[in-house]
């Protein structure tokens, strides 16, 4: 992985399927979302067969307390009620 790039994600490289083969899917560097977390890519195993999850942006709420993390002033905290 290159070096952390200020205001910007990593998003790893993955095998993609592009209809008839895997191919490799190279690593690249998005500009971050503010109040956004990014989900990487990732094969998942559902009923006996494996689907890729594509990755993309979600409304971030790291600490699930249902106030999205632009608009939560402590976006990391657990224990706040």
């Amino acid at each position: 992985m290159p070096g952390a790039r200020r205001g910007y994600v990593w998003v790893p490289g993955y095998w993609n399927w592009n209809g008839r083969r895997h191919v490799w899917q190279q690593g690249v560097w998005v500009k971050e979302r503010r109040g956004y977390m990014y989900n990487q890519p990732a094969w998942e195993e559902r009923n006996g067969h494996w689907e890729l999850r594509r990755g993309g942006w979600a409304r971030g709420d790291a600490d699930r307390d249902g106030v999205p993390n632009g608009a939560d002033r402590r976006p990391n905290d657990p224990h706040r009620r």
